[in-house]
This record gives structure tokens, C-alpha cells and sequence, in this order.
């Protein structure tokens, strides 16, 4: 099972609606951008192999005549996994007036066997000798002659061999390679008989496996994504407990192959049991040589600086123990340790592994805004702005935000929240307002826009044909006012719009509305009379598209009506 945790927060600020002006302007410098850290773990047991371990029974077994030995069987328990790739068998001070009588089975924890001797020896009294079985050796035990000290074959002369209960029925094997590939862990037991009457003898000093093993898992690995360059990298081996642990070489490989023998003859012979030991390039002390190995943070160490020898599929390793070979490179990808036990008899094991991967985020979020919703235009300059942004992975989360006008000069930044009060600058048109977000790391986005229509005024006249106060205009003229802005065209009628002549009375005359000129055009019915004065008036009730009354001047209170006069 594999882990992976962040050490750092990422809760965002919660999420309230801000009042702001949009005339205060600050500029505030980024934070420094500071390391992050992601652990990655493995927390799988990892055995760590090695030669000729060596779990014992020294009990003495006793050979009765024409019996089955005392004890029966003889069991020796592994606790230490790993698979099998060789497994030794030693009989220690066996004695017996008449070997030929002897017939030896071993059983595994899995139920595999082999029939170590039967039928060996002949007549000859022999012993006490120690007696070693070895697929390795050079030759089986003799048949008829006397037994020797030695190591031998597992032999087997006379086949069909049996073996009492709780023994399992003899399948004749004489192979300890049956062992191989399997795992040691369980008891193991040796039921030794006597098959003839006439003699007996005993195993003295009890019996001895010697197991060969390879790690397991090798390599063991962890898989990192979604990660940015490393700026450091440190390893921590997890619950380490071993006999010697002077006799283990570890060897970390990295994604891009890179490689770092993190610990090798380090910790002397001192007994160690469930220790966490971080490397660490720049921790206060090194990995200690010879004093006994303890929880804590050290400096790697590979000791005589040798270049160690690793099973297949490590590489050929390189003698380099820093860590900073790793600095500066992706470490997306599996990353392999590889441990092995270089010296025979001991145990050493681990609860799990893990890497601490140090970097820098300079990945900036990303954000969007929007104005009062999805409105397309406002009839007020104070505005709701909508937020949301996304600070990607890995990164230390949105944690502020800030606001413009014009894109180039910023408000303050703030805490960041999904709404914030903001003020349109002054003015009807389009406005927009720029948006920026600032993560825990101090990277800022590229700016986020939104526009809207603000309409906060009335129409007014931009121009009117004749001018104020104009005279001599022609009798036959048609009077045009422009405004400024798109009118309701069912407000322009000749009940807003009307011509009078001076302190007289309504002058009859036609009102239309030019809708792409924004044009009032006021044409009356019959030619005026000459040498007149008349006046003309916009009513506050002509109205523009959003509904705001006519007002002619915004320096006076309320909504002004457009007067003006001319004279024929």
C-alpha cells in the first residue's frame, strides 16, 4: 500500500462578500515563494535478504531402537520472509551403532520435503560427527562403509521409507531445491526414525537450517506524479530492525536512474530494533559508523567508500551516497530501493520506506470573473463581482485576490472569497474590472477581465439643428435634437416633445424618433411664422433604454427637461 500526504494546509478563506472603492490603489509586493514538501511513502514490510541465516534447535534428539526418535518431531520456527534460493541442513554431534538404520525427513511450513538420509552407513557405529546436507556438495553419504564428517548430498538408498504420523506420507525426494522459491516463515520439522531392532543413538547438539534469501519485494518502489523539479530529496528507512546492521547496503535509484547508496557498513554490529532513520544531505551529523544506529536524521553514509554489488535488476552501482543527485530533476516516475545483507546469519527488516520530495511552486493559478452575474449592463456604478479560481496541483491553494479598473494600477490584495463588492469608475459606457489571484506561494495570475454596460445617468442632448437661441431659421424647418444614447421609442411622442411659440400657444407638428442617429426630429404641420420666437422642449419623460428620465443637466438635482428657443 502506498501513501502520499501534503504538509501543508489548503483551506481557503471563507466565503464572504467584500465592500470595496475602487479608488484606493496600493501596491503591494509578492510574498517570497517558499518550499513545499510532499511525503511519499511505502508501507509495505520489506525483508531484507541474505546468506546462511540460521535458525537452530539445539535440543538433543534422542534415536530410539526400532522407533520414532524423541523429540518427533523436532521443530525449529522462521519468522524471517524472504523468498528461499538455498537451504542447508545440519545434523549436529549424530551418533548411532547402526546408521543404516536412520531415516531423516525435513518438512518446510509449506509441506514440501526431502528425505535428508535413510539407509546410509552400513553396520559401522558412527559419531559423534556433524553431518551437513547441501545440494552443493560433491557426493551423497556412503552405503556401505562408515559415515564421516562432512557435507553431503541428501541421500536416499533404499526408497519407500515410512514415516509415522503426524509425519506427512515420504515422497522419496532428494532434493533441497524444493525449498527454493518458497517462503521460510512457520515451522519447519525434522521427524528422525529408527526402522530395525538392535541398536540406537541420539543427535546431540540438535539441528540447524541454513537458509539463503533474497529481499523481498526487490526493489521496492514508490511512484510519484503530479510533481513539479525537485529542489531536495531525502529517504527515510522506516522501522528498521536487524541483527548486525553493519552488513546492509541500501541503494536508492530514481526515476531518471540517477543513484545514491544512502547507507552501506554503517551502525557497527549493535542490535537495532524499530528505528526510523532519515537521510538527509543536510542533516548536523552523519550516519554513524561504528555506535549503534538510532532514530533520527543523518547525513547518508557508505563507509570505505565502496562500490557495492547489487542483485539484478539494481544498476551497477556508482559508490555516490549524496542525496543532491536527485536536486533539480523531475521526480514523476517510480523510484526503486534496492537492500541486501552482504554477510551471512543475520536479519534485518523494514516496516516501509518513504521520500520527502522538497520543491518550489511557480505555477501560477488561474481565475475568472464576472460582473453582477451574467448581467450585461448595470444602471448602477456599485457592482457585485463573482469569482472563482484554481491554483493547480501541487500547490499550496487560491489564498488572495485583487482588483483594477484599468488593468495596469490594483487595489490591495485581500483574502480570497467567491464575491466582492467593487465601484465603477464615473461615467456611463463600458467598464471593465480586472481581476488577479495570488497563491500561498506568492505566484499571481495573469489578470481575469469582465465588461458591462453602465447606464446610471439619463439621455441628454449632444446636439440640436437649429441651435439655441438661432435666428433667422427658416420657416420650413424641421427641428432635430440628438442625444447621447439609445432612446425608448414610445417615450419620444408629441405629448414629451413639444414646439410653442412664445407665450402662445402648442404649435400642431409631427414627432419621430431616428433610432440608429439617436435623433428626435420634430417637424411641424404648417410653415411658422416669420420674425416668431418659439420654444422648444425634451420633456424628463423621454426615456432612455434602461428607463432613466431625460436630464438634461446632472450638476442640478433631479431630472432636468431640454429647453431651448429659436427665432424665424
Amino acid at each position: 500500500m502506498t501513501r502520499a500526504s501534503r504538509r501543508w494546509g489548503r483551506r481557503l478563506a471563507p466565503l464572504t462578500a467584500l465592500t470595496l472603492t475602487g479608488a484606493l490603489v496600493v501596491l503591494v509586493p509578492a510574498p517570497a515563494i517558499a518550499a513545499q514538501t510532499t511525503t511519499f511513502g511505502q508501507t509495505d514490510d520489506i525483508f531484507v535478504g541474505s546468506p546462511d541465516h540460521e535458525p537452530a534447535n539445539t535440543g538433543t534428539i534422542t534415536i530410539t531402537d526400532a522407533a520414532v526418535a524423541s523429540p518427533y518431531p523436532s521443530a525449529v520456527t522462521v519468522s524471517h520472509a524472504g523468498p528461499i534460493t538455498d537451504v542447508d541442513v545440519q545434523l549436529n554431534s549424530f551418533s548411532h551403532l547402526f546408521p543404516d538404520d536412520v531415516d531423516v525427513l525435513l518438512v518446510g511450513p509449506g509441506g514440501q520435503q526431502v528425505t535428508l538420509m535413510s539407509d546410509v552407513g552400513g553396520p559401522n557405529p558412527a559419531g559423534p560427527i556433524d553431518l551437513t546436507f547441501s545440494d552443493e556438495a560433491a557426493a551423497g553419504l556412503p552405503d556401505g562403509t562408515a559415515l564421516s564428517e562432512g557435507t553431503y548430498k541428501p541421500t536416499n538408498i533404499g526408497a519407500g521409507d515410512t514415516f509415522p504420523a503426524p509425519a506427512p506420507v515420504n515422497a522419496d525426494n532428494t532434493s533441497l531445491s524444493v525449498f527454493d522459491g518458497t517462503s521460510p516463515v512457520g515451522t519447519w520439522s525434522l521427524y528422525v526414525v529408527d526402522d530395525s531392532f538392535g541398536a540406537s543413538g541420539q543427535i546431540t547438539g540438535g539441528w540447524q537450517l541454513s537458509i539463503d534469501q533474497e529481499t523481498t519485494p526487490y526493489p521496492s518502489t514508490i511512484s510519484v506524479s503530479g510533481m513539479p523539479a525537485a529542489t531536495d530529496v531525502n529517504v527515510t528507512l522506516e522501522g528498521m530492525t536487524s541483527t548486525f546492521p553493519n552488513d546492509v547496503d541500501v541503494l536508492l535509484v530514481g526515476p531518471g536512474g540517477q543513484q545514491a547508496t544512502v547507507m552501506s557498513s554503517a551502525g557497527g554490529g549493535d542490535l537495532i530494533s524499530g528505528v526510523d532513520i532519515t537521510l538527509d544531505d543536510e542533516a548536523a551529523a552523519p550516519l554513524p559508523d561504528e555506535t549503534a544506529l538510532a532514530t533520527g536524521s543523518y547525513r547518508p553514509g557508505n563507509y570505505g567508500n565502496m562500490v557495492d554489488s547489487y542483485p539484478a535488476p539494481a544498476p551497477a552501482s556508482n559508490g555516490n551516497s549524496a542525496l543532491w543527485v536527485f536536486d533539480g530533476l523531475s521526480p514523476n516516475g517510480q523510484w526503486q530501493l534496492f537492500a541486501v545483507d552482504r554477510v551471512s546469519k543475520d536479519v534485518t527488516s523494514l516496516t516501509g520506506w518513504s521520500l520527502d520530495i522538497s520543491w518550489t511552486d511557480s505555477v501560477s493559478p488561474t481565475g475568472t470573473l464576472s460582473i453582477n452575474g451574467v448581467a450585461g449592463t448595470t444602471t448602477k456604478r456599485s457592482a457585485t463581482l463573482n469569482v472563482s479560481a484554481n491554483d493547480p496541483a501541487p500547490a499550496s491553494g487560491v489564498k488572495e485576490m485583487r482588483f483594477s479598473n484599468d488593468g495596469v494600477t490594483y487595489g490591495t490584495f485581500m483574502p480570497y472569497a467567491a464575491t466582492a463588492g467593487w465601484t465603477l469608475t464615473t461615467g456611463d459606457g463600458l467598464k471593465t474590472v480586472y481581476a488577479q489571484f495570488r497563491d500561498g506561494d506568492g505566484n499571481v495570475s495573469t489578470p481575469a477581465s469582465d465588461t458591462i454596460a453602465l447606464d446610471a445617468t439619463g439621455p441628454h442632448s449632444v446636439k440640436t439643428k437649429p441651435k439655441n437661441k438661432s435666428e433667422g431659421v427658416a420657416v420650413t424647418t424641421a427641428i432635430k435634437i440628438k442625444a447621447n444614447e439609445a432612446l425608448a421609442r414610445t417615450s419620444v411622442n408629441k405629448r414629451t416633445v413639444i414646439l410653442k411659440l412664445k407665450g402662445g400657444s402648442k404649435v400642431l407638428a409631427k414627432v419621430s424618433y431616428n433610432s440608429a442617429k439617436h435623433q428626435i426630429v420634430l417637424t411641424p404641420k404648417s410653415d411658422l411664422r416669420s420674425g416668431q420666437t418659439y420654444r422648444v422642449k425634451v420633456k424628463t419623460s423621454v426615456k432612455d433604454l434602461v428607463g432613466h428620465g431625460w436630464d438634461e443637466s446632472t450638476s442640478l438635482a433631479g431630472a432636468q427637461a431640454l429647453k431651448f428657443s429659436l427665432q424665424t
